[in-house]
C-alpha cells in the first residue's frame, strides 16, 4: 500500500533524508563516500539515512529551504565565529530563527521516521507543535517551551569537522532533551522546564537575534563517549 505524506496527506512520498543530503555531501567532499557508525559497527554510506514513507516532494521541498540556509553557513561556521570571554563564541551573521528551523526540521523528521536507527526516538506530544512551526502554520515564537543551544567542539581531532549524528533523546528533570552532532558543533534542545535553563537561557538561539554558544570538549558528549567505546573495542 503506498505511503501518504505525514504532513499533508498527499501522495506519492519520496526519499526524505533525516539529516539533509547536503550535510553528507559537505563532509564527503571529493571522497568516494562516508561511514555510518551504528551500535559499534561502521559501514559505508553515501549521503546518510533517508525514509521513503514520511514526506511528499512538495513538503520535503518546503522544509528543505531551512536545510539549504543552514548548510550554506555550516560550511564555514567556525571561521565566522568570534571567541568571547567565558568560553563563549558569537557568530554575527546567522539568522538564529532560520538556523533553529533547520534544527527543528531534523528532529521532526527523525521523530516521524520508522527507520531502525530511529525507532527509539520520539518527540512525543511535542511533535505536532514543532511540525506546525517548521511548515509555517505557526511562528517559531509559539514554541515557548523549547530552548535550542549550539556549542562548538574544540578541534583536538580535525575529523570532528567531518562528523554528524542522528538525534537521540532522554528525560531529565522533567524535560525532554534532544542531542545530536553537526559538523564541528553540538546541538542540544530542551523541551519543557528544566532547572539548568535559568543559567543558560540567554544563549538559546531560538530566543536571540545573535547566535552565541559555548566551546565544549567533544570527548565529554554522548557522541564522543560512543566513539571512544568504538575505538577501544568495548
Amino acid at each position: 500500500m503506498p505511503s501518504i505524506c505525514v504532513n499533508c496527506g498527499g501522495m506519492p512520498t519520496i526519499k526524505a533524508h533525516i539529516v539533509p543530503a547536503g550535510i553528507g555531501r559537505l563532509i564527503r567532499g571529493k571522497g568516494s563516500g562516508n561511514l555510518k557508525i551504528t551500535q559499534g559497527k561502521a559501514e559505508p554510506t553515501q549521503l546518510g539515512i533517508f525514509d521513503k514513507n514520511i514526506l511528499c516532494e512538495a513538503c520535503d521541498n518546503y522544509i528543505g529551504k531551512h536545510d539549504d540556509y543552514a548548510i550554506r553557513h555550516i560550511r564555514n561556521f567556525r571561521e565566522k565565529c568570534t571567541r568571547k570571554p567565558g568560553k563563549q563564541f558569537i557568530h554575527p551573521s546567522i539568522d538564529c530563527k532560520k538556523f533553529s528551523m533547520f534544527l527543528l526540521s531534523v528532529v521532526w523528521r527523525a521523530s516521524k521516521s520508522q527507520r531502525p536507527a530511529l525507532k527509539h526516538f520520539s518527540l512525543g506530544e511535542f511533535e505536532k507543535e514543532i511540525g506546525d512551526v517548521i511548515f509555517g502554520r505557526k511562528a517559531i515564537d509559539y514554541l515557548d517551551n523549547v530552548n535550542i543551544f549550539v556549542c562548538l567542539y574544540k578541534l583536538r581531532f580535525p575529523a570532528l569537522k567531518l562528523l554528524y549524528s542522528l538525534p537521540n533523546s532522554g528525560i531529565d528533570d522533567g524535560a525532554l532533551i534532544v542531542g545530536f552532532t553537526m559538523p564541528g558543533m553540538g546541538i542540544r534542545i530542551y523541551i519543557g522546564d528544566h532547572s539548568d535553563l535559568k543559567f543558560t537561557n540567554n544563549i538559546a538561539i531560538n530566543r536571540s537575534s545573535i547566535m552565541r554558544g559555548l566551546y565544549r570538549e567533544f570527548e565529554n558528549t554522548a557522541d564522543g563517549q560512543e566513539l571512544l567505546r568504538l575505538f577501544r573495542g568495548d
